[in-house]
Order: C-alpha cells, then sequence, then structure tokens
C-alpha cells in the first residue's frame, strides 16, 4: 500500500484509505457519509440534494413535524395544521385557511381514498370539490395516516372538520 514514491495526493486517492475512514466512522459505503457520492446521473444528483435541502429530516413524519415547526407557525398561512399520534397510528391533517372557507360555502364535498401517490405505509384521504364554473375538480384538503382503519379514519375526519369549525368559526 505505501511505497516511498508515493505522493500526498496519490495517497490520499487510495481507496483502502477511503475504506478505512468510512469504516471507522461507521459507514458502510461511501453514499452513507454523503448521499450526494452516490454514483447517478446528473439530474438525480440534483433532485436528491434538493431534496436534502428541502427536506433536510426525509419526507416521513420527521419531515412533516419539522414542516410544521419551521414553515407553518403562523395558523393564517399554514397547512399542516396538526399531526396526531397514537397507538393506532399517525394522522396527518392538511388544508389551508381559504380552503376552509371554500368548503364550508359547500353544500357537497368529495372524498378519495383511493389515490395512491404516497409511499407505503402512508395512505391519502383527499378532500375536495367539483367547481361548475371551470368543469373542474379542486381538492382542498388532505389527510395522511399510516394505519387504514375505521376507527383512524374516523379520528382524522373528526379532527379535520374540528380544525375548519375553529378556523371559520362557525360549525359545518
Amino acid at each position: 500500500m505505501l511505497t516511498p514514491g508515493l505522493t500526498r495526493s496519490q495517497f490520499l486517492d487510495l481507496l483502502q484509505l477511503a475504506a478505512f475512514f468510512l469504516q471507522s466512522q461507521g459507514f458502510h459505503s461511501i453514499e452513507d457519509f454523503n448521499i450526494t457520492f452516490a454514483n447517478k446521473d446528473r439530474l438525480d444528483i440534483i433532485i436528491t440534494e434538493e431534496k436534502l435541502i428541502n427536506f433536510p429530516y426525509d419526507s416521513g413524519i420527521g419531515g412533516v413535524l419539522y414542516q410544521q415547526k419551521h414553515e407553518d407557525q403562523f395558523p393564517e398561512r399554514a397547512y399542516i395544521r396538526k399531526v396526531i399520534s397514537t397507538v393506532s397510528g399517525t394522522i396527518v391533517i392538511c388544508i389551508y385557511d381559504g380552503a376552509i372557507r371554500i368548503l364550508h360555502d359547500q353544500e357537497t364535498f368529495q372524498m378519495d381514498m383511493s389515490y395512491a401517490r404516497c409511499e407505503p405505509p402512508w395512505k391519502e384521504i383527499l378532500l375536495a370539490i367539483f367547481h361548475p364554473g371551470n368543469g373542474k375538480l379542486i381538492s382542498l384538503g388532505r389527510i395522511f395516516t399510516d394505519e387504514e382503519s375505521p376507527e383512524i379514519y374516523q379520528l382524522g375526519l373528526s379532527a379535520f372538520f374540528q380544525i375548519c369549525d375553529e378556523r371559520v368559526r362557525k360549525p359545518f
């Protein structure tokens, strides 16, 4: 490994040195040390860097709590309204104040539980209305949960409408 003719830059480029450093720090690969060292194409690297910047605590419940604490401090502009953790599961309720006012003025709304944009174990309940003026479905709020059970859905919907009642100061 070491020879008398080895320069400093050659020494620092040795794979054995990198492997020793990673192992001594408790990492198994260079990707564990920093995800941007992964062998990916340029677009994947850019997306990964942006995810790390925008979601420093990943996109799970840790990321949601970080987002709620740092971005949604003011109730008038908040999107993440409440995070409920129970023995049965976790529920995240998301809706803007403007959407609450629109929902409050409606006679009917639609719920879609089949929207599969989330990664397992997360499920999404989408609350939307049909706007006849432009002929489109407008999503107003979302409820995310990591458990699929009637009790969790009931708890999530009850909390969703309780938040709506508090924000418009009128019962639904």
